[in-house]
């Protein structure tokens, strides 16, 4: 059986959004030293809550995976599942875990480890080999030497955990989205009641309880519930006015906990917007979007070390930039798009090659009858 081939461009579409948002919460975190004053002025939500970009990709990632694998994964062994999984992941993965390590070392050599070595990043055989196994996050919060890819490692973990749940949902003959309720509020509890056990330290339970959330969203969008547009409508009208009252008032003072609100109501309405309004899924659904979009990933992947060495090379050649310029965002932004499109035609040639004899190796995908 084929694996199901629809993509949803709308979806594809809002990526991009997130991904900047991820880059400037990390651009607000080093460049500006956590405070607004020192970074450009735009709205201080985007530079603080920029990281809710992450659980956004975490919970599209479940609403996909639900999409794609949920009728064929009977079809699969775990090694092969996990195998797909790998072939668009490790190779990206391993090279921006190699790049995180020649900054890191560029910090050391030319700025004595201010920046990196001496914050957590320090280059030891232990944790090269712990990073390159994608075992950074699996029973400590270690930073891998490219911070942002603990996102995959994490969702490596998802993969497996789904894997395991849809197996479990045919052997007990209930359905899984049961399961994935369950799941979801689970590691919620654990990730608020500060659990530190393997495999559910804080980034890991903040990865399930998101992935989940968007396992459960399609079988919502599925179910047709939010077919009629004015139902859309209203939550819309909602999310709106809690944003803009949020904005003037502050968000924690009318959200309280703002992750909680964001997962489990604003970016599925997000999503459910965007996938039954025809305005809103031809807007995110446009040629623009979608190519731009196409290197959200990339960005994602990439972005820490463009700040990175801005830090270092400021330092070390005395530049003197002002990173509350309007310029010196702009020109970091050119770089950061510049590198992720060539990251991402590299990585289309790298990844078929290191696919051929590593992916392929531990878990080798029989050639299927499409039906």
């Amino acid at each position: 059986m084929a694996e199901v081939k629809k993509r949803f461009d709308e979806l594809d579409g809002l990526k991009i959004f997130f991904a900047l948002g991820v880059v400037l919460y990390h651009y607000w975190f080093w460049e500006g030293g956590y405070k607004v004053a020192n970074c450009p002025k735009l709205s201080a939500l985007i530079y603080v809550y920029g990281w809710l970009g992450v659980e956004f990709f975490f919970i599209l990632s479940g609403f996909l995976m639900e999409h794609t694998y949920r009728k064929i994964i009977d079809s699969l062994s775990f090694p092969q599942f996990m195998g797909r999984r790998l072939k668009s992941l490790y190779a990206p993965y391993l090279c921006a875990e190699c790049v995180g390590i020649m900054v890191v070392f560029a910090d050391y050599v030319l700025c004595k480890g201010q920046f990196l070595f001496f914050k957590g990043y320090q280059i030891t055989v232990a944790k090269i080999i712990r990073s390159f196994s994608m075992s950074m996050r699996l029973n400590a919060e270690i930073s891998s030497f490219m911070a942002a890819t603990w996102f995959i490692n994490v969702l490596v973990l998802c993969y497996a955990l789904y894997f395991a749940v849809l197996r479990f949902a045919k052997w007990s003959k209930i359905k899984p989205v049961y399961f994935y309720i369950a799941i979801m509020l689970l590691t919620w509890s654990f990730h608020y009641m500060g659990f530190n056990f393997p495999f559910l330290i804080n980034s890991s339970t903040r990865g399930y309880w998101a992935f989940f959330t968007g396992c459960i969203l399609y079988n919502i969008q599925k179910s047709g519930v939010f077919n009629k547009k004015i139902y859309i409508l209203v939550l819309d009208f909602i999310v709106l006015f809690f944003l803009i009252v949020g904005h003037k008032l502050g968000i924690p003072e009318i959200f309280g906990d703002v992750s909680l609100v964001f997962i489990f109501f604003i970016f599925p309405v997000l999503i459910l917007t965007v996938e039954n309004l025809p305005v809103a899924k031809k807007l995110f659904s446009s040629k623009v979007l979608t190519f731009a979009s196409k290197y959200s990933m990339d960005i994602y992947l990439t972005h820490c070390a463009v700040l990175w060495l801005t830090l270092i090379f400021n330092e070390y050649f005395g530049w003197n930039l002002n990173f509350a310029s309007y310029k010196v965002l702009g020109c970091i932004l050119l770089i950061i798009f510049a590198l992720a499109f060539v990251w991402h035609h590299v990585m289309a040639i790298i990844t078929p090659a290191f696919n051929r004899w590593f992916v392929n190796f531990i878990a080798p995908v029989k050639t299927e009858k499409t039906e």
